[in-house]
Parts: structure tokens; sequence; C-alpha cells
């Protein structure tokens, strides 16, 4: 059977791109990506397989891209940050799989031509940096629980929380909404209206009479915590790192 790289150099044409096979594990893609503009990019992209069925993706050399750069999701060692692995598991075992790969690359160099005029990344749907991730994918959870007004809020960046002595005020658009105990990790007051604004017999529900939204709710600020202070823990383990300068407000500028 074809390695994952193998399929991916296969379907090459289908993208006008030329594939150079360095071994049955490594192949070498040329090709220009055209953008909405008219203009096309000329890319020599290096792909390296990963384990039995998945691959890795980095410029050749750092010609159209910087070398390292959280905030673009390129990884320390130059490889694209394409997906998040514990959500989109994508194992590379046939055709139709090696042109989702391609789907996927493609799409994250034409957003590299946006971050390039924007100075940022251009849309909200990116994982956090590091072990974040993983806290951003459980307060994801949890605000689908809650309903989709905090599905939104939550991609929109319009949820956050402060720590007031023994409690964690979850606040939305800086207006809050529940306080949860940090030692039990329970909504302080279980007693108040349900986010969700489910109504019963007597109106509204009670948020500890409304299904699992109690736990949801607290998961969600607990979830909105440890986010932040796992991306504060990620940019300060590349705090000695040179900024690239390519977009604003990146917290490695000196």
């Amino acid at each position: 059977m074809p390695t994952a790289v193998e399929f991916i150099a296969a379907v090459a044409p289908a993208y006008n791109a030329a594939a150079e096979h360095v071994s049955a594990v490594s192949v070498i893609l040329r090709f220009n990506l055209a953008l909405s503009d008219g203009r096309t990019v000329p890319y020599e992209i290096e792909v390296k397989q990963v384990g039995d069925r998945k691959a890795m993706a980095k410029e050749r050399q750092p010609i159209n891209l910087p070398e390292f750069c959280p905030q673009r999701h390129i990884n320390s060692d130059g490889s694209f940050c394409l997906y998040w692995r514990e959500v989109s598991n994508l194992d590379i075992s046939d055709e139709e799989t090696a042109h989702a790969w391609w789907g996927i690359l493609w799409k994250f160099l034409t957003l590299q031509a946006r971050v390039k005029k924007a100075r940022r990344w251009p849309n909200q749907n990116e994982w956090a940096h590091g072990a974040a991730a993983v806290h951003q994918y459980r307060a994801e959870l949890a605000a689908h629980e809650l309903g989709g007004e905090y599905v939104i809020a939550l991609k929109e960046r319009r949820l956050s929380v402060v720590k007031k002595k023994r409690v964690l005020q979850l606040l939305k658009d800086k207006n809050h909404l529940y306080s949860v105990w940090l030692d039990s990790k329970k909504v302080v007051n279980l007693k108040q209206r349900c986010l969700c604004g489910s109504t019963g017999k007597k109106g509204r529900k009670r948020l500890r009479r409304c299904g699992s939204h109690a736990s949801d709710a607290s998961h969600l600020a607990m979830a909105l915590l440890l986010w932040e202070i796992e991306e504060k823990a990620f940019w300060h383990s590349f705090r000695d790192r040179q900024c690239c300068g390519t977009c604003d407000n990146c917290p490695l500028q000196p």
C-alpha cells in the first residue's frame, strides 16, 4: 500500500503541482498558489510522513512565510499547524484523504496571504496555542451545551473570567453572568435563572434544575481560566525567540 506521502504526491497534478520524491516518506511539492486578486505565489513545500498515516508540511526555505510565527500557526521547527490532531485526526490512506489534506494546505496558504496584508490571523476559526487548545475545546463543548448564544460569544472572544478572592466570575461583554467557587468548582448561586433561557411551568428554570447546565456553566468558566493560563505559559516558553514582525500585537514583540 502506498505511504501517506505517496498518496499526496499522486494527486499533486490536480493542483498543478510537481512532486519530487525524496523517499517513500518525503516529497517536495512545487506549485503556484492562485489568489483571489489574480496574483500567484510560487511555493516549494517539503512534506514528510509522521507516523503511519499523517504528514507534516513546511516551506522548504522561508521565502514567503516566516520561519517561526505562532500567530500565523507556524511551529518552532517551521512546520505548519494545519489542524489540531485531537479533533481533526486526518489519516491519509487513499486519494480521497490525500485530496482532503491538499484542501487544508491550500486553505492554510491562502489565509497566509491574507495575514500578510491584514497583519493578523484573518478569521476566528483557529485553535489556541499549545496546551491551551485542550481548554479551548472544553470551553467550546460547554458553550455548545448552554446554547448557540454562548458558542457565538466564545468564538467572538466576548466571554472572559476574572478571579475575585475565592470565586471566579464569568463575564459576557464585560457584564457579570455568574460566579464559580474556585475550591469546589460549583456555581455560587444555583438558584439563579438558567443561562439558556429555558422555561417551565413557573417561568424560567433555575440553573440547578436545568439539566446539566449548572455543570456546563462551571466547566465553561474553569476552561476559560485554564485556557488563559496555558496561553500565557506558551508565550512565556518562547520569550527568548525573536518576533518575525509580520503580525501586530504579537506577544513576542519587544
